[in-house]
């Protein structure tokens, strides 16, 4: 029976040390994105910060993408706040999506 509970033991120490790594790695991921908003704040209208929420809720990789290329346009130059139709051409321009055309014979 000691033998059972000793490997019971381990393989709880072993859930609790892994439960505690991904805490800690959804920490970081939480100030991570903290600091990306502050930053996206300062380059983007309340409209274009909605827009880029809502496609954060959708398509996280469209939005890593989108807000990269924003940080990217603000550190060159760019004077103005960035407003909703502007985030949508970035949008746009990051999709890829394809259209489709069906003709009938």
């Amino acid at each position: 029976m000691d033998d059972l509970e000793d490997a019971r033991k381990k393989r709880f120490e072993e859930l609790q040390r892994k439960q505690s790594e991904a805490s800690q790695q959804a920490q970081m991921q939480a100030e991570a994105d903290q600091q990306l908003n502050a930053v996206l704040k300062k380059f983007l209208t309340e409209d274009a910060m909605e827009r880029l929420g809502n496609v954060k809720l959708v398509n996280r990789r469209l939005y890593d993408a989108a807000s990269q290329a924003i940080i990217y346009l603000a550190q060159n130059g760019l004077n103005a706040k960035i407003d909703g139709l502007q985030v949508k051409a970035v949008l746009e321009r990051l999709s890829h999506k394809r259209e489709t055309k069906i003709t009938r014979k």
